[in-house]
């Protein structure tokens, strides 16, 4: 037999013809394509010194197969190759009829390649070809008007890429790869056309005036190449012409600097002029008719002799107007001629003379890599440079300070971090670089200053929505007639347009980034306007704040249909709340918002997040009303409610009877208002082993919201269901789902939509029906709690899995162990993971235990049961919980299953002590019993 053939590692490179069979090509011209994509890979190969003739090549019809040898630097791949191959396609098109013109897609990657008889295999070829036909690249070079696509494995990213700055590391998007069997990861990038030589002049160079480039430039590659495919174009009249905008700061002269450096060759002179002021402007191109020897016409020099003698000369250059505040102002200075490029940089965005670019802040690894170079980063310090990033809002203007700073004092990085975290603003007036000629306060400043002047109400605004949390404020936040509003809001709220141009006014000068429904600042733009406000004005803007997201909070955060706007609006509740705190200013309406955000927090089970809104409510509430009012109480038992759900339930009790004796102080003892309070006090008492007291409770509750509301109310539904809970938990099953019967007969009635407390009681009378051998009613009750569950969370929310894990329990207990197993491990994992409460978890794995031992898995079992146990002891402190003999029997049930005598009867009489003593469940307390027979 022939011996198989040796692998060798080689450089995979694939071509593909974009639009090959489109269906205005005949063969002629696919032919003239398929001789060009040849044509162009032996000039592109020979220009960039790789051996075209030491290669292997594969026809792939519509595109080629190329191994490049190993000794070949793979560098040169991704860094000279695609850049000249771009160039020689750019070189065919322009000569070529609209039907022969074509693009490429190419991918690289490396790998072992078999070499046989009939040509090559091997994984690597395999994983190329797959890149090349990943709908991202086709959409990325589809989007783009560069020649090239250039797609590379995370593999070649990695090793050759990322340590080559010559292959544009930074201009590389990730993706997945979603192709046949293939799940990965790539990099892709379009390639332009840069490589052209200069063009020749029949004359010297003209001179140039441009500012030094900045050594520490870092990233913007996309950028680059936008301006590029603009600038660099061929001529037309008017002149190519782009405008950088953004906010001050943002680095838009740094782009145009690095940008007239990296191409100056491309130009037979570049100038810079400041377009700040009409006097510098002036300055600035009287030196350039100086230079090229433009007379005086009359009392001075126009923009019109100059532009016109640089057009008579035939020659290109690249004008930079440098902060022109807008087209107006620089209007008259615009050349009519073709001069070849002319680029702007502005605060404003409202341009139509310019293809308008938008400059946003630095990406976080742009970011860490120009501190790293500007000023170097320790390892140690990593944590500290990104803290410090993220609170300048990677804002380069603002990082630049910093590395100044940094460098110029020695303090390092966590000096600096600790500074910026005690005073941003005045850091912010300190260390401009040394190419800049202010600060980013100062930047801001005159954005500001300007925009006041010409629109004192969009001042105010931009004021108004620093108070809130900085990123996407609803456009719409502010709504008309509200009491504590100042007449000039209450004005743009009455007057849809006015309040749309203040906003525009304020997105013109990059103060705010506007969409059709968000409104973002800047964090460093909040802080500086934000401390520009007087200290006693403080208060008084806390108080407009409030009011205006109290006004807008939705006043059923309950109510699946108003979750979109209440987590929207979330983050800004959170910061009028620690205003509103500071200031001691709008405590009423603050509160009021902070109490419908928790009713929002926990519905959705955010329960920790609600308790630290509560806090924030209850401190606002005792500064209005005092610690005694009934308000406070309110908040009281909404907290309590929280820590239920935490598993924290002795702290519930102690909520619910403090806001119990609180509001019976203040009413009578068969007031509605109690209801709330008695319905948590139920709840906590059954959670803590003392399920006749919570009867008793909640029957009281019961009966008052039965004289208050009626039989056919959803309270009543819900205190009933609360009180099944309850007598489930006592052990009188019958009663129990009497009590659940008669809820869901209530809740049938009001046709109410279901909601969190409906879904919890339909999956508590499944496990009801379970114990009383009902399996398929339990089945039905289950799936009624996972459908609910479904429509108001998602199949990813607690209450789904855990509606699904009682389903499983149904499942196994009715002959099909298997099946319910895999969806209760589903759910142990799933709140390990996602919830992880300890009483939930280990009832979850109590249950489990159980399961397990149905499916012969007694070692598992027994492992599940004492991390049960376990659990319930490290949550309560003690293993005489009421919970815990559940957990008790399924370990002792897994001991007995392995021979373990002495430890099941040990854990069996723990458990049976437990239930006689907390009055536990009666039907469990007999099957301890039958358990303990067993073993006699």
């Amino acid at each position: 037999m022939a011996a198989r053939p040796a692998a060798r590692h080689q450089t995979v490179l694939g071509v593909d013809v974009e639009a090959f069979c489109a269906r205005e090509r005949t063969t002629p011209d696919q032919v003239a394509v398929r001789e060009a994509l040849y044509s162009a890979l032996r000039r592109a190969f020979e220009r960039s010194e790789i051996p075209w003739p030491g290669c292997h090549r594969e026809d792939r019809g519509d595109g080629a197969l190329v191994l490049i040898p190993s000794d070949v630097p793979k560098a040169r791949l991704s860094g000279s190759l695609p850049r000249e191959l771009a160039a020689a396609l750019d070189e065919h098109n322009a000569r070529c009829e609209p039907n022969a013109q074509f693009r490429l897609r190419m991918s690289l990657h490396a790998g072992e390649v078999v070499h046989d008889e009939h040509g090559v295999v091997g994984a690597c070829v395999n994983l190329t070809f797959r890149l090349l036909n990943a709908k991202p690249v086709k959409a990325a070079l589809a989007a783009s008007s560069a020649p090239l696509a250039l797609v590379v494995s995370p593999w070649f990213h990695d090793e050759v890429v990322r340590n080559d700055p010559d292959s544009a590391p930074d201009a590389y998007e990730r993706f997945r790869v979603y192709e046949k069997e293939t799940r990965t990861y790539a990099f892709v990038r379009t390639v332009q056309n840069t490589t052209e030589p200069s063009r020749p002049s029949a004359s010297p160079p003209e001179p140039s005036r441009l500012p030094r480039r900045n050594r520490f430039f870092t990233g913007r590659q996309d950028t680059l190449d936008r301006m590029a495919r603009i600038l660099l174009a061929t001529p037309e009249v008017p002149p190519a012409a782009c405008v950088l905008h953004g906010m001050g700061g943002v680095g838009k002269s740094q782009l145009a600097r690095e940008f007239a450096h990296r191409f100056a060759d491309r130009f037979d002179g570049v100038w810079w002029v400041d377009a700040g002021d009409p006097f510098s402007l002036v300055r600035d191109l009287d030196q350039l008719a100086d230079r090229l020897g433009v007379p005086p016409d009359g009392g001075g020099r126009g923009a019109a002799l100059l532009f016109h003698e640089i057009a008579r000369r035939g020659q290109r250059w690249l004008i930079i107007y440098d902060n022109a505040e807008d087209q107006h102002d620089l209007a008259p200075w615009w050349p009519a001629s073709d001069v070849g490029a002319v680029l702007v940089t502005s605060r404003t965005s409202s341009w139509t003379m310019a293809d308008p670019i938008r400059v946003t802040p630095f990406t976080r690894d742009e970011s860490l890599a120009f501190l790293a170079k500007a000023a170097g980063r320790a390892d140690d310090t990593e944590h500290e440079v990104d803290s410090i990033a993220g609170t300048l809002g990677d804002l380069p203007l603002a990082l630049a300070q910093a590395a100044a700073y940094a460098v110029r004092n020695r303090t390092g990085w966590r000096r600096y971090s600790e500074l910026l975290d005690r005073a941003p603003a005045e850091l912010m007036h300190l260390n401009g670089p040394d190419d800049y000629c202010g600060t980013a306060a100062t930047t801001w400043s005159m954005s500001m200053a300007r925009v006041g002047d010409e629109r004192p109400e969009s001042a105010h605004l931009l004021r108004l929505f620093t108070f809130f949390d900085p990123e996407h404020i609803p456009r719409d936040v502010v709504r008309p007639r509200l009491d504590l509003a100042p007449a000039w809001l209450n004005d743009l709220a009455e007057h849809p347009v006015d309040y749309d141009e203040a906003i525009g006014a304020l997105s013109e000068y990059a103060l705010v980034d506007a969409t059709a429904s968000t409104v973002t600042l800047h964090p460093l733009v909040r802080t500086m306007v934000q401390r520009s406000i007087p200290a006693d004005e403080l208060p008084e803007w806390t108080a407009v704040a409030a009011a205006v997201l109290e006004a807008r909070f939705p006043r059923q955060p309950r109510e699946s249909s108003s979750w979109r706007d209440c987590a929207a609006l979330l983050p800004h509740a959170a910061a009028v709340a620690r205003h509103s705190r500071r200031h001691l200013a709008a405590p009423v309406e603050t509160s009021a918002l902070l109490q419908r955000a928790a009713a929002y927090l926990q519905v959705r089970d955010q329960h920790q997040q609600a308790l630290g809104i509560l806090d924030h409510a209850l401190a606002l509430t005792a500064h209005a009303h005092g610690v005694r009012s009934p308000e406070y109480a309110e908040l009281l038992v909404a907290r309590g409610e929280s820590d239920c759900y935490l598993g924290r339930h002795v702290s519930a009790v102690k909520t619910a009877r403090e806001a119990l004796d609180t509001m019976r102080a203040h009413t009578n003892p068969a007031h509605p208002s109690l209801i709330p309070a008695l319905r948590l006090l139920g709840r906590a008492l059954t959670e803590t082993g003392d399920p006749g007291e919570a009867i008793g409770v909640l029957r009281d509750g019961a009966d008052i919201c039965e004289r208050a509301h009626g039989m056919a109310d959803r309270r009543t539904a819900e205190l009933l269901a609360r009180l099944a809970y309850a007598t489930w938990r006592k052990g009188d099953l019958e009663q129990a789902r009497a009590i659940y019967d008669q809820a869901d007969v209530i809740w049938r009635k009001t046709a109410a939509a279901p909601d969190r407390e409906r879904t919890v009681a339909y999956r508590w009378q499944a496990a009801v029906l379970c114990d009383l051998h009902e399996p398929d009613a339990a089945r039905t009750a289950a799936v009624q709690a996972i459908e609910m569950a479904r429509d108001l969370y998602g199949p990813d929310h607690v209450e789904t899995i855990r509606a699904e894990e009682q389903l499983g329990i149904v499942i196994a207990s009715s002959g099909r162990p298997a099946e319910g197993a895999r969806l209760q491990e589903r759910a142990a994992q799933f709140l390990r993971e996602y919830y992880p409460v300890p009483v939930v978890v280990a009832g979850s794995l109590s249950a489990l235990a159980r399961t397990l031992l149905l499916n012969d898995r007694a070692d598992e079992a027994l492992a599940t049961a004492q991390e049960a146990v376990d659990l319930y002891v490290e949550d309560h402190g003690t293993v005489d919980h009421c919970y815990n003999a559940a957990a008790l029997t399924a370990l002792g049930m897994a001991q007995r299953h392995l021979g373990l005598t002495e430890e099941a009867a040990e854990s069996f009489d723990r458990a049976r002590t437990i239930y006689e003593t907390s009055g536990g469940p009666a039907h469990l307390l007999a099957e301890v019993k039958t358990e303990i027979s067993l073993l006699s």
